[in-house]
């Protein structure tokens, strides 16, 4: 019988998995809604938008991850005051951090246009645009606390299925926004089912299964509540802000050194790579919860086994899906675009390493937040934003996108990479073996690397690429990472776990 705990994994994880088809699927359809409605121009104009928006979210100053973290302290006793003090904190503090987000954003809405060298003929519209979709992400923000239990109850699978639902309805939003000639504003209305949709129904859902405490049990907000909960949330914007310099900034800059068109080029260029990283990214986020409960429960052997078995996991969909990138990426844009963007093989293969290196960085970095101390690895991702930022705006210039991407890389290798593993292997020594996947990895990418140059010099058409060479090169790579890679224990186990999942076909 499969455990509570095993359970819940598998359902946060197949959800997630779900839930990136959905994503992918929004994107496939409403970047050639853009492009075929918009032009570059403007879809490049709404990507900048959404990237500075991304960073005035960073008055959130980490209190939602410390307050569902420190709710999986309190949620045996739901009823017992503690619990009820942790969330009402954290719903003043979101409301009012809303409201800050939302006249940060339209204040600075007013600067932008002149700051990011918008042409004149676009800034009113850009303007208007980042108002929208800063005062639609502070009421997202004063919204959130109805859903601070599900990470706590490893319930991530709710969160997932409402991301579907609003992301397929918001499409159609889209669709009618575009079709009634609203321009780069339907993007907006596109929002518009998740701003509602998701706080209802995350309310209705944590109240049924008994995730709020009952009336009476509630307590109050309390200050030595909100300090702890700060100095956990200020350690942890430490790290959103620095993976918001290297994630976000790369549109920001090529956007105003390399113009609007690159920055377009550069959205749908990296969609793949986003995708990928959210798929691989569901590993740690469907393991988190229940490595916390590990954690606390002071299972420490299990819990070390456990770790390090989902590092190298991730290790292995990271390599799959970065030899699905070198191979295919540029054919698959090249026909998702019809032609109208150009991309590189040199992009691809940098996209790919960078890949592998974020996913077990993550998960190194993701280890600390898991043990509820943040401190020692606060500093590491603003580090690598700041010398991201300051050697990529030359590289951008003279290099554009390719000249970008080699230094986002470098700065990962230089700094994350180092340090997170410096830092996890001083908390929590690695077991026998436990790093090989490293060497796995990099002989998986030098393999997609020979196939994706053999690709890029013997197709004759996309199509080619992507129905012999691609399937051929992931299948040998998933083959390769998956008998190198794991353990043969956590190969038993999956494949024990996969058979408790499929239906028996014995009567």
């Amino acid at each position: 019988m499969i455990s509570t705990r095993t359970g819940r994994f598998a359902s946060g994880f197949l959800t997630g998995q779900a839930a990136i088809l959905v994503n992918i699927l929004y994107t496939v359809i409403s970047v050639r809604l853009a492009l075929a409605y918009l032009g570059k121009d403007q879809y490049g104009l709404w990507t900048l938008a959404m990237q500075i928006s991304g960073y005035l979210i960073l008055i959130d100053f980490g209190m939602f991850p410390a307050v569902s973290r420190f709710a999986a302290d309190h949620k045996h006793e739901v009823n017992g005051g503690e619990y009820g003090s942790l969330l009402l904190t954290g719903f003043l503090v979101f409301f009012l951090q809303g409201c800050l987000i939302a006249m940060a954003g339209c204040g600075f809405a007013f600067l932008a246009p002149s700051l990011f060298g918008v042409p004149e003929f676009l800034q009113i519209d850009f303007r208007n645009v980042l108002m929208i979709i800063t005062v639609s992400a502070g009421l997202s923000v004063a919204l959130r606390g109805a859903s601070s239990p599900l990470w706590a109850f490893q319930r991530v699978d709710v969160s997932y299925g409402l991301s579907m639902m609003t992301l397929v309805s918001g499409l159609g939003m889209l669709w009618v926004g575009l079709r009634c000639g609203l321009g780069i504003y339907s993007y907006a209305l596109s929002g518009v089912p998740s701003l509602i949709l998701t706080p209802i129904l995350t309310y209705i859902i944590c109240k049924r299964n008994h995730y709020y405490p009952i009336r009476g049990s509630w307590g109050r907000p309390r200050g030595d509540i909100f300090r702890r909960a700060f100095g956990f949330g200020r350690d942890s914007i430490l790290m959103t802000l620095g993976s918001q310099m290297v994630n976000a900034s790369q549109i920001m800059i090529l956007g105003r050194f390399a113009g609007l068109e690159s920055a377009a080029s550069f959205s749908v260029g990296t969609k793949l790579y986003s995708m990928g990283q959210q798929f691989v990214g569901k590993v740690i986020e469907s393991s988190a919860p229940a490595l916390t409960e590990l954690h606390l429960s002071g299972d420490s052997d299990r819990f070390r086994q456990r770790f390090w078995n989902t590092l190298a996991l991730s290790a292995l969909l990271a390599s799959f899906v970065a030899s699905v990138i070198i191979v295919g990426n540029k054919s698959l844009v090249s026909l998702w675009t019809s032609g109208s963007v150009g991309w590189g093989f040199s992009s691809d293969v940098l996209l790919g390493i960078l890949l592998v290196l974020t996913a077990c960085t993550r998960v190194l970095l993701a280890l600390f937040g898991i043990c509820g101390n943040l401190r020692p690895v606060r500093f590491i991702s603003v580090s690598e934003g700041c010398v991201f930022v300051v050697l990529g705006i030359p590289a951008a210039i003279l290099y554009g996108i390719t000249g970008l991407l080699a230094v986002s890389l470098l700065a990962h290798v230089l700094v994350t990479g180092l340090l997170s593993l410096h830092k996890a292997r001083q908390l929590l020594h690695p077991t026998k073996g436990s790093l090989r996947y490293v060497w796995v990895s990099l002989l998986a990418i030098t393999v997609s690397i020979f196939s994706g140059f053999l690709c890029a010099t013997a197709c004759k058409s996309p199509l080619h690429a992507l129905l012999v060479l691609l399937p051929a090169t992931a299948g040998a790579v998933l083959l390769l990472c998956w008998k190198l890679m794991l353990p043969m224990q956590l190969r038993k186990e999956l494949i024990a776990r996969l058979k408790g999942f499929l239906p028996s076909t014995i009567p």
